[in-house]
């Protein structure tokens, strides 16, 4: 049976998005274990985020996957209304913010609503999405059980 030119396909599940390097996956490994990692820089010490090739600063292909803690203040943050992702549609609406991490990299993240108007002492942690990719994410509340949200780097009120 022929399907009218004019109608899309439905998919029964809308995953998240699932481009990412293959320098991020350190990143998703670190999420599997429940840790947040980011690269430093073995030559000068810089934490890099995003995941990159070499150290933004010194130019060092030398970048070793390294525990943080995820404290930092929420600096900026906006309210998603809109997304041409069908997985981020039906979570609208989502607040997102910058997050200055106290280790020195700034993070976009999802804001859990326990965090109030900034300035805001934060944490950051990171979860695996339901297709497998870290993101992202808030304090406060565990949200690791609910289907409602991503899982993800999240900032979390501290």
């Amino acid at each position: 049976m022929k399907r009218p030119f004019n109608t899309l396909p439905q998919f029964p599940v809308a995953l998240p998005p699932s481009g990412r390097s293959r320098i991020a996956l350190g990143l998703t490994a670190a999420a599997a274990l429940g840790r947040f990692e980011l690269q430093v820089c073995r030559d000068c010490g810089a934490v890099q985020y995003p995941p990159r090739e070499s150290c933004h600063r010194c130019l060092s292909p030398t970048l070793d996957w390294t525990a943080q803690s995820g404290s930092g203040e929420l600096i900026s943050e906006t309210t998603l209304f809109h997304s041409n992702e069908p997985f981020f549609r039906r979570r609208l609406p989502c607040r997102l913010g910058l997050v200055r991490l106290d280790c020195g990299a700034n993070a976009v993240t999802f804001i859990n609503d326990d965090v109030n108007s900034l300035p805001a002492r934060v944490r950051v942690s990171s979860y695996l999405d339901w297709a497998g990719s870290v993101m992202r994410s808030w304090s406060g509340r565990d949200y690791r059980s609910r289907r409602t949200r991503p899982k993800a780097l999240r900032s979390f009120a501290v």
